[in-house]
């Protein structure tokens, strides 16, 4: 069974250094979402996150 998630939370990442610290967690998640079969979307405002995932069941019920 496909599940979607969609999501919102407030950054704690500095602001200045966002984009560095953000950019291997994104190359992690991609490599992990793709094993397990999940595909979606980030959004980063600088100070908020919004997240879009959409899967099997059990892979989005273990990515959460």
């Amino acid at each position: 069974m496909l599940r979607r998630l969609i999501y919102a939370s407030q950054s704690r990442l500095a602001p200045d250094s966002a984009e560095g610290e953000l950019r291997p967690l994104v190359e992690q998640a991609i490599a992990r979402n793709r094993g397990l079969d999940v595909t979606g979307g980030l959004i980063f405002t600088g100070h908020r996150f919004a997240q879009l995932l959409e899967g099997p069941a059990d892979a989005i019920d273990r990515l959460m």
